[in-house]
């Protein structure tokens, strides 16, 4: 069964929303880091609700986010001592990424 372009649409934007929910994850569980790298944002949704979402899917959900002020780049080398290595290109939420978060999981709450 094919989905219809709204589908595409809906099923985009909860991705957007599990990114964004990811990058609070990292700001509440790891706030030292300035961020989460790319790599471990398609860990945490590969193991979570998108098992089949491939680095081009989360590449253009990325870049997305970016274009509309959502989310930032921080690519300053900083060494994680709980790593043991320098972190690379990291992704952090801003204040309008946050608003637009809590207003998807309020709406959702609503509903649901």
């Amino acid at each position: 069964m094919t989905e219809t372009a709204p589908e595409r649409a809906q099923g985009f934007r909860q991705e957007l929303v599990e990114v964004l929910k990811t990058l609070n994850w990292g700001e509440e569980e790891e706030p030292g880091h300035g961020g989460v790298e790319p790599s471990e944002i398609l860990l945490r949704l590969q193991r979570g609700p998108y098992p089949a979402l491939t680095e081009g899917a989360l590449d253009e959900a990325l870049a997305t986010l970016l274009a509309n002020g959502m989310i930032e780049t921080r690519d300053d080398s900083e060494y994680a001592w709980d790593r043991q290595r320098d972190l690379g290109r990291r992704y952090a939420l801003t204040v309008p990424g946050k608003q637009f978060l809590l207003l998807q999981l309020e709406r959702k709450e609503r509903i649901g």
